[in-house]
């Protein structure tokens, strides 16, 4: 299977990744603040950080967190496909799907109970993708501080 954990090298790369394309779901940390939660859910094995690896590249990642708000609450912050994939309409999907997934079990093993995202108010793609998934609308920001309008969704795991 293409999915894997993801290893404190893998990090790196995605965080590289994370910082020169646009993701599908929105992360609101600083940058350095980022790093140091995606080395901590690989390290302390807390959340989910996977990674899709296609001819020992990675085509897809996600990454996934306690929210703050809540223990057993995880809080996706990131879900990305290589633009290639993504171009390829089906395989991006796939990808994105077989992540999301196996996220999902991986937090339901861990005893969360919930998982939030927050995306773009016009990011079609990943409101059809939370609608297949029971995800349920639970909020919207209008022009947060860096513009952008977004949607909250949330999903009960129990």
């Amino acid at each position: 299977m293409p999915i894997r954990a993801a290893t404190l090298v893998d990090v790196e790369a995605m965080f590289e990744i994370r910082s020169n394309e646009p993701q599908l779901f929105i992360g609101d940390d600083s940058p350095a603040t980022e790093l140091v939660r995606w080395e901590h859910a690989v390290s302390e094995g807390t959340g989910c950080c996977l990674v899709y690896e296609t001819d020992s590249c990675i085509s897809g990642f996600i990454y996934a967190a306690q929210s703050e708000d809540g223990k057993s609450v995880g809080r996706i912050r990131y879900l990305w496909v290589h633009p290639e994939q993504r171009r390829r309409n089906v395989a991006g999907k796939v990808i994105a799907n077989e992540l999301y997934e196996r996220c999902e079990a991986e937090l339901i093993g861990k005893g969360y109970e919930a998982i939030r995202f927050a995306t773009a108010i016009d990011n079609h793609v990943v409101h059809n993708m939370a609608k297949k998934y029971g995800f349920k609308p639970v909020g919207v920001r209008l022009s947060g501080e860096n513009g952008d309008s977004l949607s909250f969704y949330e999903k009960v795991l129990k």
